[in-house]
């Protein structure tokens, strides 16, 4: 019975080579993937934010209106309003804060993208250049971009959670502002 080498044939050796650097470079893909839906997530997080702040800011604004017309005729309502507006003034100050928030979300910096199209073009298919070695220098790239990535995400999330928080008291202040306004 022959011996078996325990050295791998060079076809087998660069076939597991390639194997193990498609599956490093599927799973820095599906990171930079994922990266890039929790953008989405926080972006999605952000205009909803401002919808809803512009929604209650809209609101108060027709309940001022209806306040200002009915001052004159209702001496209590007039009363309350004197000597609660500034709950109802910081409500709006603080809901306006939480927009300008969710709108610093929107504004961190752009998304780095790896690899670039003419990068691509450029370095990888003019070049003569092994699939291994192809995939290795792009996995670095992506890589090297999702830690950019990250921050840019980080970044975003503490503007999306002051906004949530901005919100969170702006709608407590008018609350207890309304819940006033009914008690007259």
């Amino acid at each position: 019975m022959a011996e078996k080498s325990s050295e791998l044939d060079p076809h087998e050796f660069d076939k597991s080579v390639t194997e193990r650097d498609r599956l490093l470079f599927d799973l820095l893909s599906n990171r930079n993937t994922a990266e890039f839906e929790r953008s989405n997530i926080l972006d999605s997080k952000a205009s909803s934010m401002i919808g809803f702040a512009g929604i209650i800011i809209g609101l108060l604004a027709t309940l001022i209106s209806f306040i200002f017309d009915q001052l004159s005729l209702n001496s209590k309502l007039f009363a309350y309003y004197s000597s609660y507006r500034v709950i109802l003034l910081a409500g709006i100050i603080v809901l306006a804060l939480s927009i300008i928030s969710s709108l610093f979300a929107y504004f961190v910096k752009p998304y780095e993208i790896v690899p670039e199209n003419n990068h691509l073009i450029e370095e990888y298919a003019k070049k003569d250049r092994d699939i291994c070695t192809i995939l290795r220098i792009t996995a670095q790239g992506i890589s090297d971009a999702i830690n950019k990535n990250k921050v840019i995400d980080d970044e975003k999330a503490k503007w999306v959670k002051y906004s949530l928080i901005l919100f969170g008291i702006g709608m407590g202040l008018v609350v207890l502002f309304v819940c006033g306004l009914l008690m007259i």
